[in-house]
């Protein structure tokens, strides 16, 4: 069965799935451009690696050491292609990808194709402070 399908059939069930958002300012948490269908149901972390692509927003690769805060919400899943726009996952700036945070099995968006080229060591981010590192 492909992700579409699963996505597919879980919509028209009713459910729900868990998204791990990362590198949030900590006056964000708990409020964003996340929908109001969602609800934050944790603070958890990920084994991975962020980069500066673009100043705003970071990018996460599931790599490295670097313990990766953010928190797990959990949404309807007909919310999954609005996030998939938002995240521009067709143009590869992004890609969906399942992870295990703790005891939750989520979607999250980590680095497409499209931005290989910031993930340099120079790139990095600390994901306490949201800052680059030095090289």
């Amino acid at each position: 069965m492909t992700a579409a399908q699963l996505d597919n059939g879980a919509a028209r069930s009713g459910r729900y799935f868990h998204l791990f958002v990362y590198d949030r300012a900590p006056e964000a948490l708990g409020s964003t451009d996340i929908p109001e269908e969602c609800e934050r149901v944790a603070t958890r972390a990920v084994a991975g690696t962020l980069y500066d692509v673009d100043g705003a927003y970071p990018a996460l690769v599931l790599a490295g050491t670097g313990q990766i805060e953010g928190e797990v919400w959990r949404c309807p899943v007909e919310l999954l292609p609005e996030f998939d726009r938002d995240e521009r996952v067709s143009a590869g700036l992004f890609r969906r990808v399942g992870v295990q945070v703790e005891e939750y099995a989520c979607w999250v968006y980590v680095a497409g194709p499209k931005l290989v080229r910031w993930l340099v060591p120079g790139r990095r981010v600390d994901s306490k402070v949201g800052r680059a590192t030095e090289a």
